[in-house]
């Protein structure tokens, strides 16, 4: 008769019936420690992935903030307290307050400045301002740093000015200068071109001289932030702390104000969660490898389990002690292989972050310390053994003789929610971001799905005479349940590594694409409209990179009032005939590039005009008026590409009116005439458009008669080649002239003026455009479209549509270059200018380029986007990401089918007893086993390639963000490098099948058993 459980050892305590289920699970993992070790190894795997991706998203967050705020120009990289007033008699305690104040937010020491009211020094209207140390915060261009101030003298540096003679009274200008960095901006604010900035050396000293008596200042308190100092959790909190300071401030001043870049602090944090959102992709990667390792875990040893619990209850052991063992048994193997893997991965999170320049010790304080950091273990060991026992328990439903699996439901949930998710669209929810778990469960279950039917399938076609193969498919036919587990497990790993090669790949391309799309040759030069205000009009900047290849590039920003849209409207000229260079993407537009650039083609002439000798000096105009006096100007193309305007001057009774020619006109060309009120009228009628009651119109008319115009130069007189008969108004409309002279009648008001010009080719046809199709798609039919460029209008025709057009975004129009120059600088000269230029060169060259312009210049080269894309931590960190998980998927699936063919070599003794009485060797045995490895590799091989190519494409499609944790533009192209895919998958099938034949030997070293089931 059979003993109890608690009789076993002669015992029945409730210790003893509690401890003995814990001791047979611990002595059934000594007996059999194979079996146990794989499954520890691949949960350790699966959890050091998970503990590594905690760690790792602290470090890619303050990686992505730094970048963010390092991306910042230096007048946007500041934080200041401003004090307004005219006398800062209380500076101590000013003083205090602020820095207190700026101190408190912990970025460091604040410098500190005075900016006064524009005055006059000498003859120069002037900003001055003062800084105390100055050569920590000026960077000399040309002289010397400036001395202290003092009562008797005081030395000035000019700010990013041109011209360092100055007529500055008492004060002395000894050299040029820019700021170092953004705190010098916000000390003294932009600079202007009618009152340069000039800096003296000591705050107080400045204050108090009797130049600067009575005159409004600011004082202000400035910090930089500093990228590499500041972490996300810090970023976040700014905005907040920014806001109680200012209140601070204001209770304890009125004048006080601070000023933040609170947009970009928000901008970095959101960037931060964004990369922390795209770290889930490697979260979601290593769940699915965590679940499907359990799984196949559990699997393989089920039927252990099954036996132990059979046995007892035959030794009439309670159902909680045959629960408790299963619960033991999977803690015993759960528990040590997640808590392994864990510090595995708190070590390799750690070795990033020191890779990284961070702290260590406060990056794992923030990650796997935190309480969520605890739980996210507590969660996986919890998952793990739940994760074993319920499948080890799962049962089989029958419904109508087909069997129905927890595999079958489980598939049909995850394809549920992935097409829930899908369907919503949220580009940024965290369900999107985990669609490589849910993808990776749903090509698993699939795959062991349809494992059965490809097994039958298969075997239809194997020759008859392949036995060993046909054996290999008749057993695993007969028991398709351990084997589709395994096969699943397989097409989840391959899958994942297949989605992470594949993802890596696809941000590699776009990085490239994103600095093509930037740079669309090697270089974009265009002027720097907040450092060239002091440098004059604009200048076509390709006249000045002869040699080179040079395109030159207008972009002009306007509107298109006709459709009633909000977004700026953005139009490029440039030469049709550069359009097929450049680099492009099919989904840019439905067209090739050769047809959008036949499509704008433009074969008319260039603006016409009438040319000025280049020795004149002065330009005469004959002129008879009756009726209200007006003024007349005259614009010029130079010969540098860019446009001036002059005034011709004369008495009211006179006959003639004259304008200066300076050294810059000398050899241009006169484009137009422009007639507009007189000064003394301006400022009577902008008068009375500010008085509180409505005012009449004030307009001014009369006659005009124009004779042919003539330059001085050289002692003598010489008239310009001028055709009246060839003159138009502005909008095109002309006649009534005669070769030397024209006559016309002119009514003016404020807002109107009158211009006549030169016919030119554009006259009456519209401008050839590709549209963007947000455009297209607002005007509807209408191909014709009125843009407004400044004060005027110029038709364009809808020739072509694209989706994106490099260095463009939102609404945007192409044109030919010529064509939209002639048609602008017709309606208004001036509009349109080649101030960008595109250039092709080797890498490195950005300081020559810059000192080539004749103004400033911000220069974008690709090759320094794309190296700074990849050197970017954020980005580092996806392809390390990427590239660890492909390594984890491939071990773990060679674990797990190593697993498969050491249970399978225990559990099958059965069918290897029977194989070897039919006579086949240990060898054929090992043979048997690894053939069937063979096929279960093959069928996860064929699953993981669907799963992973399904993963990379979908995730490419719905989530736009780059590897740099920003929206891609333009837009993520899935990429399957199949050269890579398939040397990789060949080199991983070699290892394992390698890996499985060893192990399939070593299963046969001694004879088979004498029965079935023995051992």
């Amino acid at each position: 008769m059979e003993r109890s459980i608690d009789d076993a050892r002669g015992g029945s305590s409730a210790l003893w019936r509690a401890a003995a289920p814990l001791h047979l699970a611990l002595r059934r993992i000594r007996s059999r420690p194979a079996a146990a070790l794989l499954a520890g190894l691949g949960l350790a795997i699966a959890a050091g992935a998970l503990a590594a991706v905690l760690v790792s998203n602290v470090v890619v967050q303050d990686r992505a903030v730094a970048d963010a705020v390092s991306r910042l120009p230096g007048a946007q990289r500041v934080i200041s307290v401003n004090w307004v007033g005219m006398n800062a008699r209380e500076w101590p305690t000013l003083n205090q307050q602020a820095s207190n104040a700026l101190d408190s937010l912990g970025l460091g020491t604040p410098v500190r400045g005075v900016a006064f009211r524009t005055t006059r020094l000498g003859t120069t209207l002037v900003r001055l301002a003062a800084v105390d140390r100055p050569n920590n915060v000026v960077g000399l261009r040309s002289g010397r740093l400036p001395s202290r101030c003092s009562e008797d003298a005081c030395e000035l540096v000019a700010l990013d000015s041109p011209n360092n003679q100055l007529d500055v009274g008492r004060f002395a200008v000894v050299g040029s200068a820019r700021w170092s960095d953004g705190v010098g901006d916000a000390l003294t604010g932009a600079p202007s071109p009618g009152a340069p900035i000039l800096v003296a050396n000591g705050m107080r000293e400045l204050s108090a001289r009797p130049e600067v008596s009575g005159l409004f200042r600011t004082l202000t308190w400035a910090v930089a932030l500093d990228a590499d100092g500041l972490d996300a959790e810090q970023v976040d909190r700014l905005p907040q702390r920014i806001a109680e300071i200012d209140a601070s401030l204001r209770t304890k001043s009125s004048e006080f104000a601070v000023q933040a870049p609170l947009d970009d602090l928000s901008a970095a944090a959101d960037r931060a969660e964004r990369a922390s959102r795209r770290q889930l992709l490697f979260a979601g990667g290593g769940t699915a490898l965590f679940l499907a390792f359990v799984v196949l875990a559990a699997s393989r040893i089920r039927r252990d389990v099954r036996a132990t619990r059979y046995r007892l209850r035959r030794l009439r052991g309670r159902r909680w002690q045959v629960a408790l063992e299963t619960f033991a048994y999977a803690g015993l193997i759960a528990l040590p292989g997640v808590l392994v893997g864990w510090l595995g991965g708190i070590t390799a999170g750690a070795v990033l972050a020191a890779l990284a320049d961070m702290p260590v010790v406060d990056v794992l304080r923030r990650s796997v310390l935190t309480t969520s950091g605890v739980a996210a273990l507590l969660i996986a060991v919890l998952v793990a053994v739940t994760a074993l026992v319920a499948t080890v328990r799962a049962r089989t439903l029958e419904i109508r003789g087909r069997r129905i699996t927890a595999a079958d439901i489980a598939a049909v949930a995850v394809l549920a929610v992935i097409g829930t998710a899908v369907a919503a669209a949220e580009t940024d929810s965290a369900i999107l971001l985990g669609l490589p778990l849910l993808l990776a469960l749903a090509g698993g279950l699939l795959t062991a799905r349809l494992l059965g039917p490809g097994l039958r399938l298969f075997e239809r076609i194997v020759p008859s005479n392949r036995i060993s193969l046909r054996l290999a498919l008749l057993s695993l036919v007969r028991n398709p349940g351990t084997a589709a587990v395994t096969v699943a497990c397989l097409a989840m790993s391959v899958g994942m590594a297949i989605f992470a090669l594949s993802y890596a790949a696809t941000l590699e391309r776009n990085q490239r694409d994103t600095a093509a799309y930037a740079a669309p040759l090697d270089y974009v030069v265009a002027r720097d409209r907040a450092r060239a205000v002091l440098f004059g009009s604009r200048t076509d900047l390709a006249r000045r990179y002869r040699g080179q290849q040079p395109v030159g590039i207008v972009r002009v920003e306007g509107e298109a009032p006709s459709l009633n849209r909000r977004e700026r409207l953005t139009t490029l000229a440039i030469p049709a005939s550069t359009i097929p260079a450049l680099p492009w993407r099919e989904d840019f537009s439905a067209r090739t590039p050769g047809e959008l650039a036949r499509a704008i083609s433009y074969d008319g002439g260039g603006l016409a005009g009438v040319a000025i000798p280049a020795h004149a000096r002065e330009l005469i105009l004959p002129r008879a008026v009756r009726g209200d006096p007006i003024r007349l100007t005259a614009s010029i193309r130079r010969p540098d590409g860019g446009f001036s305007v002059i005034d011709l001057f004369g008495p009211s009774h006179s006959s003639e009116v004259r304008g200066r020619l300076g050294p810059q006109l000398r050899g241009g060309m006169l484009v137009a005439l422009t007639l507009a009120f007189p000064p003394g009228e301006e400022f009577t009628a902008a008068h009375r458009a500010t008085g509180g009651r409505p005012a009449p119109d004030v307009f001014v008319r009369g006659t005009l008669r124009l004779g042919r115009p003539r330059v001085t130069g050289g002692g003598r007189h010489r008239p310009l080649q001028v055709d009246y008969r060839d003159w138009v108004r502005a909008d095109g409309s002309g006649g009534g002239a005669s070769a030397a002279s024209l006559g016309l009648r002119y009514f003016l008001t404020q807002a109107r003026a009158f211009r006549i010009r030169p016919r030119q080719p554009t006259d009456g046809r519209p401008i050839p455009v590709i549209a963007s199709r947000s455009i297209a798609e607002a005007a509807g039919g209408a191909r014709v479209l009125s843009v407004r460029i400044g004060q005027e209008a110029i038709e364009v025709r809808i020739a072509a549509t694209a989706e994106r057009f490099p260095t463009l975004d939102g609404d945007f129009l192409v044109a030919d270059r010529n064509a939209f120059e002639t048609a602008a600088n017709a309606a208004t000269p001036g509009t349109a200018v080649a101030d960008e230029v595109w250039l092709r060169g080797d890498a490195g060259a950005e300081s020559r380029l810059r000192r080539l312009a004749p103004v400033p210049v911000l220069v974008t080269s690709r090759a320094a986007i794309e190296s700074g894309l990849r050197a970017d931590p954020v980005s580092r960190a996806a392809s390390i990401a990427l590239l660890v998980t492909a390594i984890l998927a491939a071990m773990l699936a060679i674990v797990g089918l190593l697993l498969a063919l050491s249970v399978d070599a225990r559990d099958d003794d059965a069918e290897l007893f029977d194989l070897e009485a039919l006579g086949v060797e240990p060898a054929g045995l090992a043979r048997h086993l690894w053939l069937r490895s063979l096929l279960l590799l093959a069928a996860g091989l064929i699953g993981g390639l669907a799963t992973g190519a399904a993963t990379a494409q979908l995730v490419s499609n719905v989530v736009a963000t780059t590897a740099n944790a920003t929206t891609a533009e333009p837009p993520l192209v899935p990429v399957l490098d199949w050269p890579l895919l398939t040397a990789t998958l060949v080199g991983f099938a070699l290892i394992a099948l390698g890996t499985s034949a060893l192990l399939a030997r070593a299963q046969f070293h001694a004879p088979a058993p004498d029965r079935p089931g023995a051992g």
